[in-house]
């Protein structure tokens, strides 16, 4: 026999009804087939709701309507007869049928679920039955490993079902078409067939449901990314792929071989893992990644090995019947209460010591000092401390100052005191400088600093002595150059001491180059070379280059011999200090015709000048072959520099989102990224153009960033570094200057990045194409043109390869990364 049930604990009530009332038709009729069906015992000519007792009706005047239907047990069948066959079983206004007992069914063709599945029941809520009820089943008990499909009706026609659950004693496949409800708990207790085979669950809408309680069930599929689900218990049952906002986990002897992911859960979430032989190792530490469970109950899984520190905050944990050998410090200083969280013993010889990260908390104008002061430390403990806050146990409490800019608090953990102090001290410092100045190195430290206090400068351990006070810099001198790479400074005051890394400013320093091709011939070297120039040397590709001028900022020599074409090795040397770079570039003699294409030149829509395409009006791209598109929107965007391009439906996007020093490695040392604050925004416009500018506004940096982006409305014809360029209407033009940056080498770059988007304005094709993006690349593998089609719309963008260093033309490496 198979069988299935429905159960849900509900609470039963009574409503009075008037004199003379009496039940309605169809209800009537639907109550005299359920007393057939089920052997019930019913009169089948009783019309008053009161004079049966598993009735519940609502009335209104002398109408009763059946709101539900209880049959408990204990229970002895009365036969009254076949009930008729019907095609629906409708009430006026029923909300709950339960059964609590065995009630076999003296017609099982006829399924309850397809009768009850109407409009006319559309205010059923509850649908529970308790095991062994209803469903007799014509599959015979030898097959025990059959698994026959249940499948739940579409619950449309009942828009306030609020839960059901199944007891199924034989493994089925259980398919939820679609449930507005919130609750499901399905049990498959296959205990009396010869294999423990788990029932099948398979979802095809579950948005609603917040509960899910599954027993010995195959979920497939387990994405609730989608869903509404807060609470999902799993017992002896497969795992969960991914959810979203839960507030409880519950597993038991359950598959999954993996924590949960701290993405899936809500704020303030329970996660409780039981019997489970499949993790293995250290618990996942979900603080690192800012999640903080306020229930951790691991008992009984045999291979957990470890406990991070970083769950010294919780207090509702269990790790019970695990192998962990030792826990966390902070369970020891309270072990009295957590002895039974553990299967852990105290060591002998432990004791609690608590500590301050931090003693001293100094405020100047750029860190002004806060009413409410942050404490971190460790084993600071889960009690409450007199005049602190506690935002984390154990680790993270807050002191009100109540605005004094100095003082300091002490208070006792167990029996140790603890102290932390505050100040204010204007003393900032931004950078450190070191120039060479013969065998001795000159150290200017830029910030700010009080001429009324006494500083001590110490690189390295070395003193740099004597220390000359400024308001906006120190000056000292050491008395060697430091061998290692990226010497530590550190500034010390009677208040604080202050560390940062001393940037060595080599001469010579290269800073832009002219042209050098395959051939050889001059080259001329612009930069800071020294005063009195005693010795000096320039080779490329370590090929001599016979100098024949230098001074404090211009080297020019002469090459006689050929050359590779592409990038060079730099090397010049100056009183014996050398500057290195991998990147002069040596241009080819022959540079090939960028106009041609199948056979024509620039598409026949433009004319070719220095070997580049310069289009007609109306067209554009790399060979003049797209037409322009005269509906353009120009979107500027008025916190941040950059700009939405919008054509057809489709948006493209282009934004400064960082500035990157380059060692000569060409790897990242350091990084600023713009954040979208931080920029003062303006806009004008003439006849020609409009300009969008954008003004970097961070006191936190020495350097001074201004972004233009020009939309020009004619043809306009500019020169830059001294080559002209074309931009026709509705072309975008975008600069950058930088000016005041610290480089921490003499050999070091910089690199700006930029990032474009583009996406759909409206969604309304589902079809839409896929984007493809294009490049040209030059012969020196930089990118010249860029372009990006979508739906028909090209979006074309062109990369200068030189830039403006020091006022002079120095080449430009554009790439993609």
């Amino acid at each position: 026999m198979k069988l299935v049930a429905i159960v849900i604990p509900i609470d039963v009530f009574a409503v009075a009804a008037l004199p003379g009332a009496s039940i309605n038709e169809p209800d009537l009729s639907s109550i005299r087939w359920f007393s057939k069906q089920y052997q019930l015992g019913w009169s089948l000519t009783e019309i008053d709701c009161n004079l049966i007792p598993q009735l519940v009706c609502n009335t209104v005047g002398n109408e009763q309507n059946v709101s539900m239907i209880f049959l408990n047990s204990p229970y002895k069948a009365v036969p009254q007869g076949t009930p008729p066959i019907i095609q629906k079983l409708a009430f006026q206004n029923i909300a709950r049928i339960v059964f609590t007992g065995y009630y076999p069914a003296v017609d099982p063709s006829q399924n309850i679920f397809q009768l009850i599945n109407i409009p006319e029941n559309k205010n059923l809520e509850l649908l529970s039955n308790f095991q062994n009820s209803i469903f007799n089943s014509d599959i015979p008990q030898s097959l025990f490993d059959s698994s026959v499909l249940f499948q739940m009706p579409g619950c449309t026609n009942f828009p306030n079902m609020q839960q059901i659950e199944l007891t199924l004693s034989q493994p089925v496949d259980v398919n939820i078409q679609e449930f507005p409800g919130q609750a499901i708990k399905l049990k498959s207790t296959p205990s009396r067939y010869k294999n423990e085979i788990r029932s099948n669950l398979s979802f095809e809408s579950g948005y609603g449901i917040y509960l899910l309680d599954i027993d010995n069930f195959n979920i497939n599929p387990n994405d609730f990314r989608l869903s509404s689900l807060s609470t999902i218990t799993l017992r002896k049952s497969s795992g969960i792929s991914v959810a979203r906002y839960l507030e409880h986990y519950q597993e038991f002897n359950s598959d999954p071989s993996t924590y949960p992911v701290y993405s899936w859960f809500a704020a303030n979430s329970t996660i409780e893992i039981h019997n489970n032989t499949h993790l293995v190792g250290p618990v996942h530490d979900y603080p690192s990644e800012g999640f903080y469970p306020i229930t951790l109950n691991l008992a009984d899984n045999p291979n957990i090995s470890e406990l991070p520190e970083s769950f010294c905050y919780l207090e509702d944990i269990d790790l019970t019947g695990t192998a962990l050998t030792t826990v966390p410090d902070c369970f020891y200083c309270k072990w009295s209460f957590f002895k039974n969280r553990f299967s852990v013993k105290i060591p002998t010889d432990f004791v609690c010591v608590p500590r301050l990260d931090k003693t001293l908390f100094v405020y100047n104008p750029i860190n002004p000092n806060p009413i409410n002061m942050h404490i971190f430390g460790k084993n600071l403990g889960w009690d409450q401390i007199a005049n602190l806050t506690m935002v984390t146990a154990n680790s993270h409490f807050i002191y009100n100052n109540n605005n004094a800019t100095k003082g300091s608090f002490s208070f006792f953990v167990n029996t140790t005191k603890l102290t932390f102090e505050w100040a204010y001290d204007i003393s900032i410092v931004n950078a450190a400088f070191g120039i060479i100045e013969g065998t001795s190195l000159r150290v200017e430290i830029n910030g700010t600093f009080n001429t009324t206090m006494d500083y001590l400068v110490v690189i390295n351990g070395v003193s740099c002595s004597p220390a000359d006070i400024y308001p906006n810099v120190l000056i000292c001198t050491l008395s060697s150059i430091p061998t290692i790479r990226n010497p530590i400074v550190t500034v010390t005051n009677e208040i604080q001491s202050i560390n940062t890394t001393l940037k060595i400013q080599n001469i010579p320093i290269v800073v832009s180059t002219s042209k050098l091709y395959e051939s050889g011939g001059n080259l001329t070297l612009y930069g800071y070379f020294h005063d009195n120039i005693i010795q000096a040397n320039v080779t490329v590709n370590n090929v001599n280059c016979t100098i024949t001028k230098a001074n404090s900022t211009v080297i020019v020599c002469i090459i006689t011999t050929n050359l590779t074409p592409g990038f060079a090795n730099l090397s010049v040397f100056t009183n014996n200090i050398e500057f290195i770079s991998s990147y002069l570039v040596i241009y080819p003699l022959d540079i090939p015709n960028n106009c041609i294409v199948d056979n024509s030149t620039c598409s026949s829509n433009g004319i070719c000048i220095n070997n580049k395409c310069v289009c007609n009006s109306g067209f554009g791209g790399y060979y003049c072959q797209s037409t322009l598109t005269p509906t353009v929107i120009i979107q500027p965007n008025t916190t941040s520099p950059n700009v939405n391009v919008i054509s057809n439906n489709t948006q493209f996007q282009f934004n400064i989102i960082a500035i990157q020093e380059l060692d000569d490695l060409r790897d990242v040392f350091s990084s600023y990224h713009f954040n979208v604050s931080n920029w003062n925004y303006s806009k004008s416009s003439d006849i020609e153009k409009d300009n969008y500018k954008y003004v970097l506004n961070d006191s936190s940096v020495q350097f001074k960033t201004e972004v233009n982006i020009d939309n020009f409305k004619v043809y306009k014809n500019l020169t830059f570094a001294g080559i002209e360029t074309i931009y026709p209407p509705n072309s975008l033009k975008l600069s950058i200057t930088i000016s005041g940056w610290s480089f921490n080498s003499n050999l070091n770059t910089l690199r700006v990045l930029f990032a474009t988007e583009m996406k759909y304005q409206t969604i309304d094709d589902k079809c839409q194409s896929e984007i493809r993006d294009k490049q040209q690349f030059d012969q020196l593998h930089n990118l010249q043109y860029l372009t990006i089609t979508k739906d028909g719309v090209t979006y074309f963008g062109r990369f200068l390869d030189y830039v403006l260093s020091d006022n002079r033309p120095a080449y430009s490496l554009n790439e993609i990364i």
